[in-house]
């Protein structure tokens, strides 16, 4: 992650008030997960937890100096809110030593659809903050006209190689009650109606809510928009940040021609074992002793190659061992292994691979 240290940075509030990161500066993270581990410390109590607290307790900007373990910073937080209910959004903050010149944050505009109903998901009236004018560099006269028209937004304002897909995505979302973040690069035109128009890429942050919180009641559709100088991408409906432990969850459900297993070295016990483990007419037991599982001739094979990958001098290709089946006959196995987090537990816990021979 960029260090954050003088940079203005951008959070959207996603489901359950979490955050995610969406900008470091001018670098763009694309909904990377904002939660205190991922942060240094000044990061985390400046930034991190006033917006948590805003989220509890209401939004309370803030500006001017903080003192912590021993420094002096200047720190800005501010939340953004939806323009019509004013539900915050997202948030936006920056923490320099003290004195340091801030620079100017980037532009960023709310939003906020008013949905007329699942079945027909359009919406009845779009509602902008006084930055989206400045991002579309609008005429703030055409303000009250462009508000009471939904249908001038995408029809005039968004490039014609956009307007479906950017349509029918939301359509979608709002009919599937889809309730999750969703991020979505887009050109726009800008200073429309002029004799000098441009065009711009955005991104847009935004998400269906139900106002009164129950589903079933009134929706709307809120979010932020801001200049996009990446690549441009979607982030679909339910993606997130991918987590090692759903990248090890689903390497473990598709190991169906081999036998995955984590093995404590210490006690030399077997646990978190592959469903397919018992395809291979292994002993279901969840937590078992290596000295239930392995053939007593090969035990102390086994025990020293597991050793050796801990002090990283095991071969690459493993050793042949034979493990118990569930009709007490033995079957072949090629093993091998690698450690999980040495630096943390000193190679403690292995992941094993189990290859029939």
């Amino acid at each position: 992650m960029s260090s954050m240290e003088g940079r203005w940075i951008l959070v959207d509030v996603i489901p359950n008030n979490e955050l995610s990161l969406l900008a470091v500066g001018n670098v763009h993270h694309g909904g990377a997960k904002f939660g205190r581990r991922q942060l240094s410390r000044p990061a985390r109590l400046l930034l991190f937890e006033p917006f948590k607290a805003a989220l509890r307790a209401g939004p309370a900007d803030f500006s001017g100096a903080v003192r912590l373990d021993g420094q002096d910073w200047d720190v800005i937080t501010k939340a953004i809110r939806s323009p019509s209910s004013g539900q915050i959004v997202a948030f936006r903050g920056i923490y320099t030593h003290r004195g340091t010149a801030i620079p100017e944050p980037q532009v960023v505009g709310a939003w906020e659809w008013e949905i007329e109903s699942r079945e027909n998901p359009v919406p009845t009236r779009i509602h902008w903050d006084d930055w989206m004018d400045v991002i579309y560099e609008i005429d703030p006269a055409l303000k009250r006209r462009r508000q009471s028209d939904p249908g001038q937004w995408a029809n005039e304002l968004v490039v014609s190689s956009y307007r479906g897909k950017l349509t029918k995505m939301a359509a979608d979302w709002i009919r599937e009650s889809n309730f999750e973040r969703n991020l979505v690069v887009y050109d726009i035109v800008t200073r429309y109606g002029t004799n000098d128009p441009g065009q711009k890429k955005l991104q847009m942050s935004s998400r269906l809510f139900s106002e009164g919180g129950n589903q079933d009641e009134k929706l709307s559709y809120k979010g932020i928009t801001y200049e996009f100088a990446g690549q441009p991408f979607v982030s679909e409906p339910a993606i997130e940040t991918i987590l090692p432990e759903d990248v090890a969850r689903v390497s473990f459900e598709l190991s169906t021609d081999r036998v995955l297993f984590c093995c404590d070295a210490d006690q030399q016990r077997a646990f978190m074992k592959s469903p397919s483990w018992a395809d291979f007419g292994l002993p279901r037991d969840d937590d078992s002793g290596l000295d239930e599982l392995v053939h007593p001739d090969d035990l102390l094979t086994l025990e020293t190659y597991l050793s050796r990958v801990r002090m990283n001098t095991a071969p690459k290709k493993g050793v042949t061992v034979r493990f118990r089946t569930l009709w007490d006959r033995w079957r072949r196995f090629n093993v091998t292994a690698g450690t999980l987090n040495p630096a943390r537990n000193g190679g403690r816990y292995l992941l094993c691979r189990l290859s029939p021979l």
